[in-house]
């Protein structure tokens, strides 16, 4: 069950990193600066392989126009604000 609930929020990760960079990639002016929002649990290691891979290479290849926010869902308010936006994108993803 627990192994089953680490996927949905692994998914749950993606799907805020895929909502919110395409607006990033758009042509926007140089001074404009997006915020992603990364949603993560300290022991997950899909998290660790996200934030080295995809992550870096935002990092790298948006530098000053992008800020990446790490929120840790081991704190309440950053699970609750990860399962506000899942009712936003799609409610009938399972969570527990």
């Amino acid at each position: 069950m627990m192994k089953n609930a680490l996927n949905h929020i692994r998914f749950l990760s993606l799907i805020c990193i895929a909502v919110v960079f395409p607006a990033i990639a758009s042509s926007q002016p140089a001074e404009a600066k997006e915020k992603l929002v990364y949603f993560f649990s300290a022991g997950c290691n899909k998290c660790q392989e996200v934030k080295a891979g995809v992550l870096a290479e935002i990092e790298r290849d948006y530098s000053g126009r992008v800020e990446i926010e790490p929120r840790d869902i081991a704190d309440i308010e950053n699970y609750k604000l990860l399962l506000g936006i899942r009712e936003k994108v799609d409610p009938t993803v399972k969570i527990g």
